[in-house]
């Protein structure tokens, strides 16, 4: 009887032991929980290694929780309140992701921005894994911290001396406009397609300015041959699908050459001059788009190509009167009387009328930007191809 007590108090001591170590790891150490057991061990690892590397650089913790049950909720959000003032958040998801629960402290509400809420929803209403949702939202966090490169060059594109320049470029053109313009170049797409890639990588990495988070992303991938451009916020409106057809029929060839800084400089250029314009109430769009240039070369051609055919014409024709002498009046030509007119008169016979349908202006011809919706839930346009 003694030992079956015994038995029993050891029991009740070491399951109290590890709720105190499990408290403790709460509160000290581990910053991603499964308790709905939907992530790998490997996948956890990968996150906690994350969520850790944000907190060790920016001091900034980043919780979270994909609840078995929404019992969990009043458990780890009063836990985490009584952690102290630190900058932190606790993102609590419920394993079918029918509810969610978001907590700040410190600044994090401040530096995060009122658009988290609305970017979380989307990142875990995605058709993404679990991982890959945690995987973006963490992506998200770190890029509130650091300076934005709006020049990535993954693929080696590029030398040192012109990522350098073109990099001056891009952050000019987008701190005066203010609107961020961003060139990314990969390998491959890792499955995706070009636009969820474009979409994502700009979003996730914390691009776009003002509450609209305006801005424009280029992505090139060397596997697929791909090109595509995405818009942001006042960027859907300046840049329009016909603007950006008529960007993409003067840079596309460049990188179908190989000539990738060219090509790159004339993406910078003209969405320089496309935002410029924007300003004006009157973006470029069908009917009004930019006008090429005449090249002076074409002035003096056009010149010698008239003066040849105007002589080649007159030469012509003055051959042809060579046979002709002059005559002093017409009347040697007539023959006297020899036109009588017995009996005049004028009948209607009939009266033809063309008829021209009126061609109806159809979507397609109207202009505008065609948008569509990402996984964080934020409102894009945008265009692309293959090179």
């Amino acid at each position: 009887m003694m030992k079956k007590l015994l038995s029993f108090l050891l029991a009740v001591f070491l399951a109290f032991t590890l709720i105190g170590i499990v408290s403790a790891d709460m509160s000290s150490q581990t910053l991603i929980y499964d308790e709905a057991g939907l992530l790998s061990s490997n996948e956890k690892s990968k996150l906690e290694e994350e969520a850790q590397a944000i907190y060790k650089e920016h001091q900034f913790k980043s919780y979270l929780l994909i609840a078995d049950s929404y019992d969990d909720v009043t458990q780890y959000t009063t836990d985490f309140f009584k952690r102290g003032k630190e900058d932190a958040i606790l993102l609590i998801i419920g394993k079918s992701k029918d509810y969610r629960t978001i907590c700040y402290k410190g600044k994090a509400k401040e530096l995060l921005g009122d658009f988290w809420d609305t970017f979380i929803k989307g990142v875990y209403h995605s058709n993404s894994s679990w991982y890959d949702s945690a995987h973006r939202s963490l992506t998200a966090i770190a890029a509130k911290f650091g300076p934005l490169k709006r020049l990535v060059d993954e693929a080696d594109l590029l030398s040192d001396a012109e990522e350098k320049d073109l990099l001056s470029k891009l952050d000019e053109i987008s701190e005066r406009q203010k609107c961020d313009l961003v060139i990314v170049t990969v390998k491959d797409l890792g499955g995706k397609t070009p636009e969820a890639f474009a979409d994502d990588y700009f979003d996730y990495n914390g691009y776009g300015q003002g509450e609209d988070y305006s801005g424009l992303l280029l992505l090139l991938s060397m596997k697929e041959r791909d090109w595509h451009i995405t818009t942001t916020g006042y960027a859907i409106r300046a840049f329009t699908d016909a603007g950006l057809e008529y960007m993409s029929n003067r840079f596309v060839p460049k990188l179908s050459n190989g000539e990738y800084e060219q090509a790159f400089s004339s993406f910078a250029e003209l969405s320089d001059k496309f935002l410029t314009q924007a300003k004006t109430d009157k973006p470029y769009d069908k009917g009004n788009l930019p006008k090429e240039p005449i090249s002076w070369i074409w002035v003096p051609l056009s010149l010698g190509v008239g003066l040849v055919t105007a002589f080649v014409v007159v030469s012509s024709m003055a051959g042809q009167l060579k046979s002709v002498d002059p005559d002093v009046a017409a009347t040697n030509y007539i023959v006297e009387n020899s036109l009588t007119i017995t009996q005049a008169e004028e009948k209607f016979l009939y009266k033809t009328i063309d008829k021209v349908a009126r061609p109806k202006e159809s979507k397609s011809s109207s202009g505008g930007s065609s948008t569509h919706t990402s996984s964080s839930g934020r409102t894009h346009g945008g265009a692309g191809g293959k090179f």
